[in-house]
């Protein structure tokens, strides 16, 4: 991966608005916020839908370390780079003992632990997705679970789970199976009693709760803990032979869905090792029957958890099978949707068990000789997945991302307001990281975060106050509002122009509170204003949407058009949106003038249209050409000024797919013109 990332000053290898954006601004918002109860609470980041440093997989353990020395720090400081080193030395360091449990001679256990460390599994999660990369937890999980136990077994047991705890959610849920899994082993062995285990139980639990308390785990409760997405993330049975980009010489494999959390290819290295277990077990006899007595605890739950990583929907190469599965069982799976990655600490197990065949079949010479030669493989052959990743880690380092906000506006009002919020809020919008991080070097809260988790109910509320405001033109003074287009002519009907700012500036549409009565604040130049008179036509206007027409009002597409055309523009995808201005001397009706896209196998086009929020009579077209849309004006709709339309397309299609050329896009209807009558 290079050693850039352990610059703590070097930033560059976390832009993109991604985990890894996400996981430092997560960061950088808590440090500088207050100490809170509890400890990993971060208010600013987010506002109304805020949660708590766990929800930015920030690493709680050395965010809170960090913050304590918050003031000892420099101004750009990530500590993503140091656990990446950690979790590399500290997977050798687990992995040699685990190689010890199957043999003794040092150079051998060497060489299994580089496997190791090189496993496609861990390292494409290096830097992405950083503290998923510490797979080292498994395989001390692993390691109490197959060596003899310890004196202290039980203490070792719950230092790992509260430590784990403090690292990533998924990763907890494996090491309390795995412990579950040892716990009962050692009670059927009559090395724990049912009194211990239970005493062991209740402390663990109790001080898991606290801490999940002080993280932060509990300030969305359960509300939000299913994401009803279980299996969005799920295992393909033939996962660990798909290299998907980590080969230069196996193929990727036709698979139902190419999901990035299924992930778990061995590597062509591991998979000779493997081959050469087979072949010599045709001379060696692996008791089978022994090591299903000594480890069937661990069997079963290795099973579990690999039923559990397939999900209800079950892939097998390309094809796929879907098990109906009762709601509320769905819901309770949902909570882990990425449900691929229980299939780790299995993952883990099978490469043990490929080198215990492998040492067992074979003599040292031949073994070492088979090993050495697949290890070669194994780091040449994958490096096809990560020498990409080292590319990118290794660009030059840079404390400060670039930005596109270069008007002396953004200074000023960095220095002027304490909260930057987005209308509407949402969680990982477009552009979320861009506002974030001016946010955090101003020293600004803001509702543009992008969050693992949050509360739905919480960010509806917070966009229906939002747009009270907009209905009321009332701001709050000390908060700079950045519009999405849609929200603009409401803006605009209730602004005071006098006092309040409505601007488009580098891009962006931005509204600033009480801009215009500021005597130390800089005038925005004229251009730059936004005028409601720019966004309402006259009655009988022709108002076009072509390229090299009028684009007077072309500012009021919003979402699901493709580029305009000479003629107009093409809606794309199964939704679009249209956001126009009504004439202020009022309107009875809009009419559209729209092309569609019909032939004789596709011979219709069905729309659902909304207004404003309300459902209007769904149309069927059958022309390509001259086709009209007459909308009714209600006077709902004049009170609010303009016309919020969505058209939801039943259809949609493609004309590559309908033999109309190489064009992909999902069309529907094109959008010729609008005229108010």
């Amino acid at each position: 991966m290079g050693p850039n990332l352990l610059d703590p000053q070097n930033i560059a290898w976390l832009a993109g608005g991604l985990d890894p954006t996400q996981h430092y601004l997560g960061w950088v918002f808590y440090r500088h916020s207050p100490w809170a109860w509890p400890a990993g609470a971060s208010p600013e980041y987010g506002i109304e839908i805020a949660s708590s440093i766990v929800f930015t997989d920030s690493i709680p353990f050395l965010a809170l370390i960090f913050k304590a020395f918050h003031p000892f720090l420099p101004e750009t400081f990530q500590y993503l780079g140091l656990w990446t080193i950690s979790c590399f030395v500290l997977q050798a360091l687990i992995a040699y003992a685990l190689s010890g449990l199957i043999y003794p001679d040092k150079f051998i256990r060497i060489l299994i632990t580089l496997f190791f460390i090189t496993s496609p599994a861990m390292l494409i999660r290096m830097g992405f997705q950083t503290a998923l990369a510490s797979h080292f937890l498994i395989l001390a999980a692993l390691y109490l679970n197959l060596r003899k136990p310890l004196k202290r077994q039980s203490m070792v047991w719950s230092g790992l789970i509260f430590f784990t705890a403090l690292i990533h959610f998924y990763l907890l849920i494996m090491v309390l199976i795995l412990w579950i899994t040892d716990s009962v082993r050692r009670i059927r062995e009559r090395e724990l009693t049912l009194t211990q285990f239970g005493l062991q139980s209740l402390l663990t639990t109790i001080c898991l709760i606290f801490l999940f308390w002080q993280a932060g785990y509990f300030m969305l409760m359960g509300v939000v803990a299913s994401t009803n997405q279980y299996g969005i993330g799920r295992l393909n049975l033939l996962s660990i032979f798909n290299a998907d980009g980590w080969s230069y010489i196996l193929p990727n494999l036709p698979l139902a869905d190419r999901v990035y959390e299924g992930f778990i290819y061995l590597g062509l290295g591991v998979i000779i090792c493997f081959l050469a277990a087979l072949y010599g077990m045709r001379t060696y006899t692996i008791h089978w029957h022994t090591l299903i007595e000594r480890y069937k605890y661990l069997l079963v739950s290795s099973i579990a958890m690999t039923l559990f990583a397939i999900s209800n929907q079950i892939g097998i190469g390309p094809w796929s099978l879907v098990i109906s599965l009762p709601d509320s069982l769905l819901a309770v799976a949902g909570i882990l949707r990425a449900s691929g990655r229980l299939f780790w600490p299995v993952y883990y197990l099978l490469m043990i068990g490929i080198f215990y065949v492998l040492l067992q079949a074979y003599s040292k010479k031949v073994v070492t000789l088979i090993i050495v030669s697949a290890l070669f493989i194994q780091v040449i052959d994958t490096s096809s997945g990560w020498m990409p990743m080292r590319q990118k880690y290794m660009q030059a380092k840079v404390a400060q991302w670039q930005t596109p906000l270069e008007n002396i506006f953004w200074q000023e009002a960095g220095k002027t307001y304490n909260t930057l919020v987005l209308v509407p809020a949402g969680n990982n919008q477009p552009q979320w990281s861009l506002w974030a991080n001016y946010a955090a070097h101003h020293l600004m809260s803001t509702n543009s975060v992008f969050l693992a988790r949050y509360n739905q109910t919480k960010l509806t509320a917070a966009n229906a106050a939002l747009n009270k405001r907009l209905s009321m033109g009332k701001y709050d003074p000390k908060t700079l509002y950045i519009l999405e287009i849609d929200k603009l002519i409401p803006a605009l009907l209730h602004l005071d122009p006098k006092k309040d700012l409505l601007a488009r500036i580098d891009g962006f549409y931005v509204l600033a509170p009480n801009w215009q009565l500021c005597s130390t604040c800089s005038k925005v130049s004229p251009e730059h204003i936004v005028h409601i008179s720019t966004f309402m036509p006259q009655i009988g206007e022709v108002i076009t949407f072509g390229r090299n027409q009028s684009t007077k009002y072309l500012l009021n597409i919003s979402q699901g058009w493709a580029h305009p055309e000479s003629w107009g523009i093409w809606s794309d995808g199964g939704q679009a949106q249209l956001i126009l201005g009504i004439p202020q001397q009022g309107a009875k009706s809009l009419t559209l003038t729209i092309r569609t896209l019909v032939t004789s196998t596709h011979p219709t086009q069905e729309i659902g249209i909304t207004v404003n929020g309300e459902q209007r009579p769904t149309i069927t077209l059958t022309k390509d050409s001259d086709n009209q849309i007459i909308i009714p004006i209600t006077k709902e709709n004049e009170q609010a000024g303009y016309l919020n339309i969505k058209f939801q397309f039943k259809s949609p299609a493609s004309p590559k797919d309908l033999g109309l050329g190489d064009d992909s896009r999902l069309l529907s209807i094109g959008l010729e013109m609008a005229i108010f009558q």
